[in-house]
């Protein structure tokens, strides 16, 4: 009797998915399009055969032209163009997940400029606005036949008529230019041309005087001055005789009354400014006065002694990544809007503005293929795998998650994994974009074929910007601005390898100065301190309208007060 022992051992199948771009090299054969047909037979554990078909997928990158007309300059993707060109490419990722190039087609058109040179007497009117004095100021845009702007600035004389007064005191009757005149009058005219062309008018300001007395008649506050003496009492006594222009005395005789003027002080403190009788006040002071008339017709002085502390602003700048809460309320874009109020130490409002700068924080895929390891990181791989994350920080100072897209082929096959920047040479082919399709056939020790698959990927170099804002001067890599400028470069290394230009776009804010005239009597303060001299040399530090040092100093002017006694009767 013989006993059958059986062992059957399986064959098995497999689908190995893959998705690129353009072409795609499997055990040999290179593959343009998709495809689920091709099959790959080899042996299992068991000793059976294990078929494998390959689920491909091909995506196309593609190509674009975007057609552009300015005036002057262009920027495109952070470059700026001044004349017309159609080489300029910018590459992105089409929905596919491939290369889109994208060809700028610039057409650069030419602004122009000019200058209408006109004079005139006293006004010019030039594109519905009159013009009083000369000027080279006024610019008139128009557009020209390219459709860019046409600038004409008026370079404009005014040449100005002239008045005067001819005044003439006479007895009796005076002539002027042919006419006779036996009373006084201030309205006669004659018209000549001056030096410039224009009307020179002369008005008559004629007074007839005639042999007379009289009595004048005086009210005054405290004192009066007549002819030479000083009156501080009410009288009817003084005479004074003059010569009138006939020759002949004038005999006037003056009667005086002398009333009394009185003084007195308003004290305020305000925050920023104070109206007083229709006048605003922005700083302290104790010199301004209002005179009023009192009971007996005589000024009554009211001297403001005002006090003015001021409000002040202030601007919050900060950088963030994705969100920022400010004050309880959490901003998730740029923004220079939101303010907050606060009560500063002179009672006045504290007004902080906040400056936000948010950037984004970004992800990117990695993709690697390697023959049967690959480290990344400092982590060895021997699997084909998508899930592995490395966090870097990028330009914006946020996090910059890479996922590792890893595929592992196995050693019947040889790759060859390159990084260049820009472009790689191999085996006499140049390459100037990623790639992982170029084969190369050796044979090895065995004499059999060794294809080597070119793994290639092409870092670009870079360019950007570094925006700068500073006082008076900012240094950069070693030197001193001055100025505003966006020329000036610098180049690093990128997280590539490569080139990474970085221009500097500074702008310079400029400091200034300025002088506060004061006159007080006897004592002045000023920001909190007390001077009882005249001065020009304290100084204080302001912040100005762009955010630098606006000194401001003293010129204090310090009258003193004097007193005295004034005896009655004389004694």
């Amino acid at each position: 009797m013989v006993t059958l022992n059986l062992t059957i051992n399986n064959s098995n199948t497999g689908i190995e998915s893959q998705t690129v771009c353009d072409t795609f090299t499997w055990h040999g054969v290179t593959y343009t399009a998709s495809t689920s047909e091709p099959t790959f037979t080899e042996t299992n554990a068991a000793g059976c055969d294990s078929v494998v078909t390959l689920n491909l997928t091909i995506n196309n990158s593609n190509t674009g032209i975007e057609h552009q007309t300015a005036c002057d300059t262009f920027t495109w993707h952070g470059a700026t163009y001044t004349a017309s060109t159609s080489e300029p490419t910018f590459t992105e990722t089409n929905a596919a997940g491939c290369d889109s190039v994208v060809t700028l087609h610039l057409t650069i058109n030419n602004s122009n400029t000019g200058i209408e040179t006109q004079t005139a007497c006293d006004t010019f009117t030039w594109h519905g606005v009159t013009y009083t004095a000369s000027t080279n100021e006024p610019t008139f845009t128009e557009t020209n036949a390219a459709g860019c702007d046409s600038v004409v600035t008026l370079n404009l004389t005014i040449n100005n008529s002239n008045t005067g007064i001819e005044t003439q005191t006479v007895c009796d009757t005076f002539t002027w230019h042919g006419v006779t005149y036996t009373a006084s009058t201030s309205e006669p005219t004659f018209t000549e041309t001056n030096a410039a062309g224009c009307d020179s008018v002369v008005t008559l300001n004629l007074t007839i005087n005639t042999s007379n007395t009289g009595v004048e008649t005086q009210t005054a506050c405290d004192t009066f001055t007549w002819h030479g003496a000083t009156y501080t009492a009410s009288t009817s006594e003084p005479t004074f005789t003059e010569t009138n222009a006939s020759g002949c005395d004038s005999v006037v005789t003056l009667n005086l009354t002398i009333n009394t003027s009185n003084i007195g002080v308003e004290t305020q403190t305000v925050c920023d400014t104070f109206t007083w009788h229709g006048v605003t006040y922005t700083a302290s002071t104790n010199t301004p006065t209002f005179t009023e008339t009192n009971t007996a017709g005589c000024d009554s002085v009211v001297t403001l002694n005002l006090t003015v502390n001021y409000s002040n602003t202030g601007i919050d700048t900060q950088t963030a990544c994705d969100t920022f809460t400010w004050h309880g309320v959490t901003y998730t874009a740029s923004t220079s809007e939101p303010t907050f109020t606060e009560t500063n130490a002179a009672g006045c409002d504290s007004v902080v503005m906040l400056n936000l700068t948010i950037n984004a924080s970004n992800t990117g895929v990695e993709l690697q293929t390697a023959c049967d390891t690959f480290t990344w990181h400092g982590v060895t791989y021997t699997t084909s795998t998508s899930e592995p994350k490395f966090t870097e920080t990028n330009a914006a100072g946020c996090d910059s998650v890479v996922t590792l897209n890893l595929t592992i082929n196995n050693s019947n096959t040889g790759i060859e994994t390159q990084t260049a920047c820009d472009q790689y040479t191999w085996h006499g082919i140049t390459y100037t974009a990623s790639t992982n399709t170029p084969t190369y056939t050796e044979t090895n020790a065995a004499g059999c074929d060794s294809v080597v698959t070119l793994n290639l990927t092409i870092n670009n170099s870079n360019t950007g910007i570094e925006t700068q804002t500073a006082c008076d001067q900012f240094t950069w890599h070693g030197i001193t601005y001055t100025a505003s400028t966006n020329t000036p470069t610098f180049t690093e290394t990128n997280a590539a390898g490569c080139d990474s230009v970085v221009t500097l776009n500074l702008t310079i804010n400029n400091s200034n100065t300025g002088i506060e005239s004061q006159t007080a009597c006897d004592t002045f303060t000023w920001h909190g301190v007390t001077y009882t001299a005249s001065t020009s040399e304290p100084t204080y530090t302001e912040t100005n309208a762009v955010g630098c040092d606006s000194v401001v100093t003293l010129n204090l002017t310090i009258n003193n007060s004097n007193t005295g006694i004034e005896s009655p009767d004389g004694m």
